[in-house]
């Protein structure tokens, strides 16, 4: 995944000896050109790196079988599959159990990025059941125009929903702010070099 091809090797001189074009030479530029290059080279071995159930296994493994990654309170694909139905019902009852029990959760889409069509529900039994597994409709088959703009990997994870927990969100302090979002941290990583984070 760290390995530049050819042609981006050529790309990112230019950037370093000043030849390139100004575009290539911002963030934005440099994200597009590593994003590009994922649609031609359509590397199937890092799907997981943008499927959110895939991602739950794989940490593991690399973790040697320690579950680090943040747990799947369920999950479901969209269109029909065979398995399918039942599986969407076993979400939908796991979430019914979330609300009456006024645990915090949020729905996301497990082909998405960039937020798009995340709820978050830190009080859920508040909202009720039904604003709840409307939510988790919506994220079963959404589709935000800022995907087709992200790399190849994301267009091939399966359209679907994933529940996790949601955990606190306020910060300790005397102000006792709270967020509308998870505290997260976020390492960025070109090519196996870590260049910036964000919380």
């Amino acid at each position: 995944a760290c390995v530049l091809s050819p042609e981006l090797r050529v790309r990112f001189q230019g950037i370093l000896d000043g030849t390139a074009r100004q575009h290539d030479t911002t963030w934005h530029g440099v994200t597009g050109l590593r994003i590009r290059e994922t649609w031609k080279t359509r590397r199937r071995d890092l799907i997981w790196l943008d499927d959110k159930v895939m991602q739950v296994a794989y940490c593991a493994e690399f973790c040697n079988g320690e579950r680090v990654h943040l747990p799947l309170i369920g999950h479901a694909m969209a269109g029909g599959r065979l398995g399918e139905e039942s599986k969407s019902e076993s979400l939908r009852a796991a979430v019914r159990r979330c609300v009456e029990e006024d645990r915090p959760l949020a729905v996301k889409p497990r082909h998405g990025a960039n937020a798009a069509f995340v709820s978050l529900w830190p009080r859920p039994r508040e909202a009720g059941a039904e604003a709840v597994l409307a939510s988790v409709d919506a994220a079963l088959v959404s589709e935000d125009k800022s995907w087709v703009k992200e790399c190849w990997q994301l267009s091939q994870v399966p359209r679907g929903v994933v529940v996790q927990p949601l955990y606190r969100t306020e910060l300790p302090s005397a102000a006792d702010i709270s967020l509308d979002r998870p505290l997260e941290l976020r390492v960025l990583v070109f090519f196996g070099a870590v260049v910036g984070g964000v919380i």
